[in-house]
């Protein structure tokens, strides 16, 4: 009868081993996070983008009543120059909260082109994680 050859199994996968533990003057803190950078989704009525902001100031821009009654539209400008609009009296409370005590928020909103305009309707405004 024949024996079978022995077959070498591989070596076993050892990591890199430290030698020892980092000192307190190489060891590094995490970076900050960077800003947020805007990001797209797919909504029904088009494309969406959210951006992590700081609010400068929340006004109303316009009032008027129709059918429906009595509106208000708002105007939220950001620390860095753009501003959103939103007829939402929720959005516009949270963001006069954002600028009164200087708390970053996410903002969804969607690009719009109203009368020749490009504007930026505002989706939805919460306080940033």
């Amino acid at each position: 009868a024949r024996k079978a050859a022995a077959v070498d199994a591989p070596p076993p996968i050892v990591p890199p081993q430290r030698t020892q533990a980092p000192s307190a003057e190489t060891a590094t803190a995490p970076p900050p996070p960077a800003p947020s950078a805007p990001a797209k989704a797919a909504t029904g009525n088009g494309t969406a983008t959210d951006a992590v902001f700081i609010i400068e100031a929340a006004n109303v821009l316009q009032t008027g009543s129709n059918a429906k009654g009595p509106w208000a539209l708002y105007g939220i400008k950001t620390t860095s120059g753009q501003v959103f609009k939103s007829f939402s009296d929720a959005h516009f409370e949270a963001a006069q909260n954002a600028a009164e005590f200087g708390v970053a928020v996410r903002i969804v909103w969607e690009e719009k082109t109203y009368k020749g305009t490009l504007e930026k309707n505002l989706k939805s405004i919460v306080e940033a994680a």
